[in-house]
């Protein structure tokens, strides 16, 4: 059966089950590497306030077997190399139990080998298919699903459930952008499709019409979008404009939020978008998410719900680890208890931690549809 995932019932749980709090009272120190200046604090705010939302409300219900959650934040800005000298001062001035890494694949894969060095558990919910690949029994990726699944997936979609067989690329050429277009491309050609345009866009580019020019001279029927949404949004806009609306664009889940969709240029720019995503979001029945949801928008009413709903969660898996690890955490328990969290309900549905670090494995494919989100496949 599953647990709740509510924090409130996870304290509730945890107040039945485990042993009386230690005597000193003693917190539990969280380590949050966020990326609070530069070009990417547009998704390091939105992280590190949903953050600090589960701490707070963890808090208020009791904490953990007892003992409060204090969080401590360091900012890694944009560069990945700016996670290294953070991740140290928390683990070695500040003596964090566990590290919490929001920033992006790039952030983390920097960031792994410290973790290893200092034998401390790092959660991270970033994508790239590499960060479970680098032998860290330290790392784990929590209530995020790794592009391996999702773009292998996506592939297989595309390939057996559309007619779109004139396929062409176009990405950020950055960790995320590289690897889920690497990982597309690679399971189309094992699905007989060949993509007639590949084509990569420098973050910070001003002008993406010369790569959009040579996608429409290919003539594709349907184009793969991926990059951090300055890049994305850039690239849609430019297709709209260049090549126009007769060809379908294909997409994944930050594609989803109120904020791009403004910046690609409105719902008109993505109409007829197929997306995948390891999450419904909103668009999940699931009532714990959507008590989540008042109440995070409660507390920040114009917030965009993607990135605080995956914070959230990872936020649920690691306080579950904490948990499970009772009055010892000694980073070796902690990582230990980390492998004992299996079937436990998230606000994204059940997580189980596997050996390498992983979590979730779930694909939903979306379509924009007359400015609304629709579900074409659930649990592909």
């Amino acid at each position: 059966m599953l647990r709740s995932g509510l924090l409130i019932g996870l304290i509730a749980v945890a107040a039945a089950t485990s042993p009386a709090p230690a005597a000193d009272n003693k917190t539990i120190k969280v380590g949050m590497l966020e990326m609070l200046t530069g070009d990417l604090a547009r998704y390091g705010i939105p992280l590190r306030d949903a953050g600090l939302f589960a701490v707070e409300e963890v808090n208020a219900a009791g904490g953990i077997n007892g003992r409060k959650i204090e969080a401590l934040l360091e900012d890694v800005g944009a560069s990945p190399e700016g996670s290294v000298q953070p991740a140290l001062k928390l683990i070695q001035r500040d003596n964090v139990d566990i590290l919490m890494q929001t920033g992006t694949s790039g952030h983390t894969l920097a960031t792994i080998p410290i973790a290893d060095e200092k034998k401390i558990v790092m959660c991270n919910m970033s994508t790239a298919e590499g960060i479970t690949q680098q032998g860290s029994k330290w790392t784990f990726r929590v209530a995020r699903v790794p592009n391996s699944v999702l773009d292998r997936k996506f592939a297989q979609y595309v390939a057996k459930e559309t007619s779109y067989r004139r396929v062409a690329v176009i990405y950020g050429n950055d960790e995320m952008g590289r690897d889920a277009a690497g990982l597309f491309v690679k399971e189309l050609a094992a699905n007989g499709i060949q993509p007639v345009a590949d084509e990569q866009v420098q973050p910070g580019d001003p002008d993406v019409s010369a790569q959009v020019t040579r996608v429409k001279a290919a003539n594709p029927d349907a184009i793969f979008v991926q990059g951090h949404d300055t890049e994305a949004t850039k690239i849609i806009r430019t297709i709209r404009q260049l090549i126009g609306t007769q060809v379908t664009l294909l997409g994944f889940d930050q594609m989803m939020t109120t904020k791009f969709i403004e910046q690609a240029g409105g719902p008109a720019n993505l109409e007829g978008m197929i997306i995948r995503t390891g999450t419904l979001g909103e668009m999940s029945a699931d009532p714990d998410l959507h008590r989540f949801v008042d109440a995070y928008h409660a507390k920040h009413p114009n917030a965009d719900m993607l990135l605080p709903m995956v914070q959230y969660a990872g936020m649920q898996v690691m306080f579950e680890a904490l948990r499970l690890a009772g009055d010892d955490l000694s980073h070796e328990n902690i990582r230990n208890a980390f492998y004992k969290v299996q079937n436990f309900k998230t606000i994204f549905g059940p997580v189980s931690v596997q050996p390498n670090g992983e979590t979730m494995s779930v694909v939903h494919i979306v379509k924009y549809v007359d400015g609304k989100q629709i579900v074409l496949k659930e649990n592909y």
